[in-house]
């Protein structure tokens, strides 16, 4: 729905820009349709989709945003679950990126740890608010919840301050290469 506000709001300031935005958006659509109904979709197959919703949001930001990918090979086939990354990325724009007038730069980082899989959204803008300014919103109290019910107790999500600025969310789950049932 952000997109879909942001590409009426270029339709009359910039066509051809709302014209590619449309074509991602209808790309992403298209993945996510794919994925439907399943709780877990590799992470390769995650990544391709966020793919397309970032490359909505670098036409949207056009110069402000860079994005560094740091997936470690092996770790492309582990299961994860279905849209995790793209709500924590949009939480990372809105709140990092939006907030600021210079150029931003958002880490996706996938590792293995032992057993485990490793995900973080890593994004350089002013951070989480001091004291009990935090609260967790809709997207990442849903997100927590999801965790819990597809991983019970043997997960981990945590929203951290970054030091000197930036703000951090962090997955961990079991490593696996098979969904779950």
């Amino acid at each position: 729905f952000n997109t879909l506000n942001g590409i009426s709001v270029l339709v009359r300031k910039d066509p051809d820009v709302a014209c590619a935005m449309i074509a991602r958006l209808a790309d992403l659509l298209r993945l996510t349709l794919e994925s439907t109904g399943a709780q877990e979709i590799p992470l390769d197959q995650e990544l391709r989709m966020l793919e397309c919703y970032l490359e909505i949001e670098k036409m949207r930001y056009a110069d402000r945003l860079h994005v560094v990918l740091e997936v470690e090979p092996e770790v492309k086939s582990a299961f994860v679950p279905n849209l995790i990354l793209q709500p924590l990325v949009e939480n990372a724009i809105r709140h990092g990126v939006a907030r600021k007038s210079a150029p931003s730069t958002i880490r996706i980082c996938a590792r293995r740890y032992d057993g485990t899989l490793a995900l973080s959204i890593e994004d350089d803008g002013p951070g989480l608010p001091d004291g009990d300014g935090y609260r967790e919103g809709i997207g990442l109290s849903n997100t927590r919840s999801r965790l819990a019910r597809l991983y019970r107790g043997e997960f981990a999500f945590t929203m951290e301050r970054l030091i000197p600025k930036g703000a951090a969310a962090r997955i961990s789950i079991p490593f696996h290469t098979v969904a779950l049932s």
